[in-house]
């Protein structure tokens, strides 16, 4: 479909409006590099993992990433789950006639939703949430897409979801993600990177710490950080956990990355099931709030589920947390200037018009308002976070 000149002035309009309070220009924290609150995970090409170096009993290699990318500080708060529920539950009620209420991979176990409502259920909007693989996918796509409203903004893009449901094998389940996602559902490679591996640990040779605050000691769960906890987790009449996101700021990864122990156990994008097998399944990293073991004096043959649970394989119709990848650059940083600003308007508008496919943004190879909404979606998230 091609806009009309009036139609497409209206837009432009829009696209400029309230860029004023755009700059994006990367910030550090502790001399992280941290971008509208997604850490840049570096040192491309760094080795795997080497026998047990991280955990007990792993032998197989992982952490070895080929390329940049940014994952995200925090974990998804309940909040941005609801914002998420809100804006798909018209669409999932109406692809569930027969449901008055969501299933609990939608809804999680932090959020009602109903046809009438989504309700949050714990004490706080910014704890970590809970949500099923598929519908993190989905979440995942949404945010690909700017946001946008639409019925294909959430089943396309970044994962296809009409490949989800499989009733007789071979099935074909996404395997990862395309090359131009956005934002994508961190491998599992990716996340253990993000937590364990150092480039200057070792003298600059680089390595990986056992626990993700880059210690070789284990995180003490049950405590406030100011009586000398550091990890979201525990059980106690007088501490309400799991914490908000973010509430152990002094435990960053060796890339500046939080509560990558306690909170909740993250989804990872790695496929765990066989095409022979229907039954949908996928990886997860990390521990949860609920995960309570103290392995001190550390013990490298005791109990600890920050090394054991690599082994971690669940439907994806369970619930547990989830931490956004995403690309380098800003994905509204046309011109990749490092910042978002005019000229990015002005670098989509004249793609657009040229009919560019890089501002095909829902890559159907036609250039028309869905790729506009998504480009002024885009432009909005950079400048939410200013």
């Amino acid at each position: 479909m091609k806009i009309g000149r009036t139609k497409f002035s209206v837009m432009t309009v829009g696209l400029c409006a309230g860029l004023a309070a755009a700059g994006g220009d990367t910030s550090t924290d502790q001399d992280f590099d941290n971008d509208h609150g997604y850490m840049l995970i570096g040192d491309p090409g760094n080795r795997p993992t080497e026998g047990d170096e991280i955990a007990f009993p792993l032998t197989f290699p992982i952490g070895d990433v080929e390329y940049e990318f940014r994952l995200a500080q925090l974990e998804m708060t309940v909040g941005e789950h609801a914002e998420f529920a809100r804006a798909y539950a018209p669409i999932y009620f109406k692809n569930n006639p027969e449901r008055s209420d969501a299933e609990n991979a939608f809804s999680g176990w932090s959020l009602d939703v109903s046809r009438s409502r989504v309700e949050i259920l714990v004490l706080s909007e910014n704890e970590p949430t809970t949500i099923g693989w598929e519908y993190a996918a989905r979440y995942i796509n949404w945010l690909h897409h700017g946001k946008v409203s639409d019925e294909w903004a959430f089943e396309t893009g970044v994962y296809d979801t009409s490949t989800f449901v499989c009733d007789e094998a071979p099935c074909s389940f996404p395997t990862g993600h395309p090359p131009e996602a956005r934002y994508w559902i961190p491998n599992q490679n990716e996340w253990v990177k993000a937590a364990h591996w150092d480039p200057e640990k070792d003298n600059g040779e680089g390595g990986y710490w056992i626990y993700p605050n880059r210690t070789n000691e284990a995180l003490r769960p049950g405590l406030l950080p100011e009586d000398g906890g550091q990890r979201n987790a525990g059980f106690d009449k007088d501490v309400y956990f799991p914490l908000d996101v973010g509430s152990f700021p002094n435990e960053p990864s060796p890339w500046g990355v939080l509560d990558m122990a306690g909170g909740e156990e993250e989804w990872n994008e790695d496929l765990t099931s066989l095409p022979t097998h229907t039954n949908h399944r996928r990886g997860a990293d990390g521990t949860s709030w609920t995960q309570t073991v103290y392995n001190h004096p550390y013990d490298r043959n005791a109990l600890d589920y920050d090394q054991w649970n690599w082994f971690s394989a669940w439907p994806v119709r369970g619930a547990f947390g989830v931490r956004v990848a995403r690309m380098v650059v800003d994905p509204a940083d046309i011109d990749l200037s490092g910042k978002v600003d005019w000229f990015d308007v002005s670098a989509f508008l004249d793609r657009f018009l040229s009919d560019d496919p890089s501002v095909d943004f829902r890559r159907d190879g036609v250039h028309d308002a869905d790729d506009v909404w998504v480009f002024l979606g885009l432009l909005e998230a950079a400048q939410a976070d200013e």
